[in-house]
């Protein structure tokens, strides 16, 4: 899925690299901010679409049903979902150099399952980048995990597993959310973020001619 991926961006970059009427190497330049500045809005994007939607989708059960109901239909029949989004949290921050001091997956306050809380460290670009990828590691995290269950889903062609693989899609889905509180802390690393996706994206058009 990843390599799917990484070719549908290099198309993206191709075409537009045809497309721009601007000469060599500024063309390229162009083209891979413009890449780069897709990728890092669309993890904004998704992030805040899918905390609307479970906003919403919270609001409607619980007007329906009242909140109990709501809380455990949203929060708790997801769970698994919960923990990728935590784990997600810590790993992303113990790879970026932070120091991850709790991982709660199993909250007992209302309407959320976990938790992580980490120390960022170093320099404040060090601690900013931290700050950002942790934020979005969600996000990340589930673009990566949702296409692969999806795809064992419908290989597998015994139906408990296919049930199994397609209610951890939906949970994954359901708790890649990014709070406001997220993506205040992903725009803190933007600038580290951005330079270190306009690099890899500019090695990459170095490919085209």
């Amino acid at each position: 899925m990843i390599t799917s991926l990484l070719k549908l961006i290099y198309k993206f970059e191709n075409y537009l690299i045809e497309t721009i009427p601007v000469k060599q190497p500024l063309n390229k330049i162009i083209v891979a901010s413009i890449a780069t500045l897709s990728v890092l809005m669309s993890v904004i994007i998704i992030g805040a679409l899918i905390e609307r939607i479970k906003r919403f989708e919270y609001k409607s059960l619980a007007d329906a049903s009242g909140n109990k109901l709501a809380n455990f239909i949203v929060y708790r029949l997801t769970f698994p979902g919960t923990i990728i989004h935590e784990f997600s949290h810590a790993m992303f921050a113990f790879i970026a150099g932070a120091k991850v001091t709790k991982i709660q997956c199993f909250s007992t306050k209302k309407n959320t399952l976990g938790y992580v809380t980490y120390q960022s460290r170093g320099s404040k670009i060090q601690q900013g980048f931290q700050h950002s990828i942790t934020a979005c590691a969600p996000v990340v995290s589930g673009l990566i995990l949702i296409p692969i269950f999806v795809s064992l889903m419908l290989q597998s062609n015994d139906t408990m597993l296919k049930i199994l693989f397609g209610y951890l899609a939906v949970s994954i889905v359901n708790h890649m959310n990014m709070s406001n509180l997220d993506i205040k802390q992903y725009i803190k690393g933007i600038p580290v973020l951005f330079l270190i996706t306009f690099t890899a994206s500019y090695i990459s058009l170095l490919t085209i001619k």
